[in-house]
C-alpha cells in the first residue's frame, strides 16, 4: 500500500498484523505529488497503439530512468503535466486512465504497462493518506477471512489457494456512504487454485473504511462468493471451457517458467500447440507438481521451463487434454505472449 510519511506509523502497524513489511518512505516526487489532489487533469487515456509506442521506447530501462522516460513519452503523446507527474511519483510507468469522484475521496483507475499480469488497478485517492493501493494484497487483514466457513472449506480442498486482484473495471469499488459522512469502498479479490492462470475458486470482498473527514480507518473482510454454476440442460454433458491469457517479460539468455493448474486424476495434461519460434524461445523441461497436503484429487500444477534465446516477441499456445487424444475436446487453452528484452547491463 503506497502512502505518504504522515501515516507511515499507522501503516506499519497494519503491515505487522498482516505479516508484511512496512513500505519504504516516499521520495521527494512522492511528497510533491501528495500535496496535490488526483483528479481529471491526472488522467491519460491513450489508444493501445500510442501506449505501446511509449512503452517500447522505455522497455530497456529500469528504476528512475524508466519513470522519467515513460513520463516524457506521455507528455510527448499529449498527456498533461499532472498526468506525467503522477506517473513519475508512482513509478513503473503506471498512469491514471480514469478518475471518479466519490464524496470526500476519489477513485483512480490505473494501468501498469510493464507488469506481466494484473495490469489494471484501483487507487483510493485524495483522503488521508492521499493514496491507498487496494492491490497491496499482503496488507489485507487475515483474521476475518480465516474464520469464514466458506474460506475454511475452500482451503481444505485447495490448501494452496491464493488471492489475486479481482474485477478492476469501473463496476468497482462499491461505495457505501453512511448518513454521518463516513464511507466504505468494497473491493473484490479472486481466489485461485494457487497460480494466476489456475482455477477460480471464489471471490473475496474487503472494505476500505474512511471517516467523515476522509481519514482511512482500516480494512475489513466482508464475505466470499462462490463462482456461479449453470445448471445442465437435459442430455447435456458439462465441458470445461476456459481460455487463459497472460504476458511474460523475459530477459535474453535466461530461463522463465509458466505455471498452469492441472489435475492428473482427470487424465489430462498440458501440451504445446503448433511449433515454437526457437529463434526466440526454447522449451527446456516440464514437470507436474502436486499440491502439498491436499487430497490426490485436489490436483497441482504443471511447471514449464523455457529459455529466452534472443530479443523479440512470440506467442506460446497450450491446450489441456488427455495425452492420447489428438483433437482437443475440453476447451481449455492457454495463450502466453512472450516479450524477450535484451540482457541487462546492470
Amino acid at each position: 500500500m503506497r502512502v505518504v510519511p504522515a501515516v507511515l506509523l499507522i501503516l506499519c502497524a497494519l503491515a505487522v498484523s498482516s505479516f508484511a513489511a512496512a513500505p519504504p518512505a516516499p521520495d521527494t516526487a512522492g511528497e510533491k505529488m501528495a500535496s496535490s489532489a488526483v483528479g481529471k487533469d491526472t488522467v491519460w487515456n491513450p489508444d493501445k497503439q500510442t501506449m505501446q509506442a511509449v512503452r517500447m521506447k522505455c522497455v530497456e530501462f529500469g528504476g528512475k530512468q524508466l519513470d522519467e522516460c515513460f513520463a516524457e513519452g506521455m507528455e510527448n503523446a499529449g498527456a498533461t503535466a499532472e498526468a506525467a507527474s503522477f506517473t513519475k511519483f508512482f513509478g513503473d510507468g503506471t498512469f491514471v486512465r480514469k478518475y471518479k469522484e466519490c464524496g470526500h475521496l476519489g477513485v483512480a483507475y490505473v494501468f501498469h504497462p510493464f507488469r506481466a499480469n494484473e495490469n489494471h488497478g484501483i487507487l483510493l485517492v485524495n483522503g488521508d493518506p492521499p493514496l491507498v493501493d487496494v492491490d497491496d494484497i499482503a496488507l489485507l487483514p487475515r483474521e476475518g477471512i480465516e474464520q469464514d466457513k466458506t474460506y475454511v472449506t475452500i482451503k481444505k480442498s485447495f490448501p494452496r489457494a491464493t488471492m489475486w486482484p479481482g474485477d478492476r473495471t469501473a463496476k468497482y469499488p462499491l461505495v457505501d456512504a453512511q448518513p454521518e459522512g463516513s464511507q466504505s469502498f468494497v473491493v473484490p479479490y479472486t481466489l485461485r487454485n494457487f497460480c494466476h492462470a489456475c482455477e477460480v475458486l471464489g471471490t473475496a470482498f474487503f472494505s476500505f473504511d474512511f471517516d467523515k473527514e476522509g481519514r482511512f480507518t482500516g480494512m475489513r473482510f466482508q464475505r466470499i462468493e462462490l463462482p456461479p454454476k449453470r445448471p445442465l440442460a437435459k442430455n447435456e454433458i458439462r465441458k470445461e471451457s476456459e481460455q487463459i491469457r497472460f504476458v511474460v517479460m523475459a530477459e535474453e539468455g535466461k530461463e522463465f517458467t509458466v505455471r498452469l493448474g492441472s489435475n492428473r486424476s482427470t487424465g489430462c495434461r498440458w501440451r504445446p500447440v503448433g511449433t515454437l519460434d526457437e529463434h526466440i524461445v526454447k522449451l527446456e523441461k516440464s514437470e507436474y507438481v502436486p499440491f502439498e497436503g491436499g487430497a490426490a484429487a485436489a490436483g497441482g500444477e504443471e511447471v514449464w521451463t523455457f529459455l529466452a534465446v534472443s530479443r523479440g516477441d512470440t506467442e506460446i499456445t497450450m491446450e489441456y487434454a488427455p495425452p492420447y487424444e489428438k483433437i482437443q475436446t475440453f476447451g481449455k487453452t492457454a495463450t502466453i505472449k512472450v516479450s524477450v528484452r535484451p540482457a541487462s547491463a546492470r
